[in-house]
């Protein structure tokens, strides 16, 4: 749960056992009760919180009958800017975004776009800088790995190598850094690039990774890319400018339109029809024969059960409109 007051926020995670307790009454009061201490006191870490509330949390867990455990809590404040709070997937997600230097409208609504971009794409750091070192050489291990298990690859001299795990370490930034994520609420700024190329006489080059799954039988469209551990079914078609992020299912007979984002993990089940400029976010599944109009953007982690005809925001499992566009 978060909660703002003037320049300070606080975002507070509680864990129950079920999803019946956390919907009730007596559960919500309990966690906004956490949320206002911390938003009142100085509460130096977890620890402290969970030692000054432990007698509410334990008459909390009596009344419900359900074991009731704060796990964390951030709290912001911004002496010369603002705090704003975006809560996703029905409190599974929240998120706590601190702006300096602005209180105008216009860094009101920055905020809450970033928020809701950390929400749907899970950045796990804020620049390439941010990420620590080991977790780079990691990185570059497996991929070293996965190269000399390919046969195609093993014998490639070893600076071919070397240039193709830099350039995956470049798409690891492009997902899990903030500032380098494509922005969820706007695939027009890859499709401004995309025209801008075609109407000059270029063509963007077609790129499907060597460890990607494409049929033959699929037709794959100008620009698009399909990432490491993609999978194109037989009879899928794909149209032009269109990523097809690591690890995302796209199965048999299923539309793709142009201008599209499939991010890593998405399922998309066979005989579905995805429309222009849409952006499906991680680990989502999409059910079979669904249809998805134009200009959608899709949370991650959500379960589109049933077809979609109204441009705008969805998330969820399964799915609610979150905004219209």
């Amino acid at each position: 749960l978060a909660k703002v007051e003037g320049n300070t926020g606080v975002l507070v995670e509680v864990n129950c056992e079920t999803d019946f307790v956390a919907k009730g009454d007596q559960y919500i009061a309990f966690v906004q009760s956490v949320a206002d201490y911390v938003l009142a006191n100085d509460v130096k870490d977890i620890d402290q919180l969970i030692a000054d509330k432990n007698e509410e949390t334990v008459n909390a867990t009596a009344k419900i009958g359900e074991k009731i455990a704060i796990r964390r809590f951030v709290k912001y404040s911004a002496d010369n800017g603002l705090v704003e709070s975006y809560i996703h997937m029905g409190g599974k997600v929240g998120v706590l975004v601190q702006i300096s230097g602005c209180t105008c409208e216009k860094a009101h609504a920055l905020a809450h776009d970033v928020a809701l971009q950390i929400a749907a794409a899970k950045p796990l750091y804020l620049v390439p800088s941010e990420v620590p070192a080991d977790v780079i050489e990691h990185e570059k291990e497996i991929l070293l790995a996965q190269i000399s298990n390919d046969e195609k690859l093993a014998s490639k001299p070893e600076m071919v190598k070397q240039k193709m795990v830099e350039g995956k370490i470049l798409k690891y930034y492009d997902e899990n850094c903030l500032m380098n994520q494509a922005f969820i609420k706007d695939p027009s700024l890859r499709i401004k690039l995309y025209n801008k190329v075609i109407q000059a006489g270029g063509k963007l080059a077609t790129l499907i990774a060597s460890t990607a799954y494409v049929s033959k039988y699929a037709k794959i469209g100008q620009g698009t890319v399909v990432m490491h551990k993609g999978f194109v079914n037989a009879g899928a078609e794909i149209g032009a400018n269109v990523i097809v992020n690591t690890f995302a299912n796209i199965e048999h007979d299923t539309y793709i339109g142009k201008q599209c984002h499939i991010s890593t993990g998405v399922m998309i089940n066979g005989d579905c029809k995805v429309g222009d400029n849409c952006f499906v976010g991680s680990q989502s599944v999409l059910s079979n024969g669904i249809t998805i109009c134009s200009d959608v953007i899709i949370g991650a982690g959500s379960y589109i059960h049933k077809s979609i005809f109204l441009s705008g925001i969805y998330s969820g499992n399964p799915f609610i409109l979150k905004m219209k566009k």
